[in-house]
């Protein structure tokens, strides 16, 4: 899976969350059931291209996630190309 961060290596929407390599990301208030597609959790994309377009500037990191961590809002998706997920190890920077 792809994140796209700012310069400082934290996320866009806000700010707060620190994407550093070589460490696990915990959202500590995951919420799976939220009826919410854009609800609490680590969002990632798929693919690279998939990321960019939810911004275009930034760091690109590839980040490994376990399937039980992962969140997929089935129900006419606005966005089916993310997820939402409760931790990520963040491995390497791509770009």
């Amino acid at each position: 899976m792809y994140k796209i961060v700012n310069e400082e290596y934290k996320d866009f929407w806000t700010d707060s969350v620190l994407y550093k390599i070589g460490t696990v990301v915990n959202c500590p208030d995951f919420d799976e059931n939220s009826a919410l597609e854009c609800g609490k959790g680590l969002h990632l994309s798929p693919t690279i291209d998939e990321a960019k377009q939810f911004n275009q500037s930034g760091h690109i990191l590839k980040c490994l996630v376990d399937k039980k961590d992962v969140f997929v809002f089935e129900i006419n998706p606005q966005y089916p190309n993310k997820v939402r997920c409760r931790k990520v190890f963040v491995k390497e920077e791509v770009f």
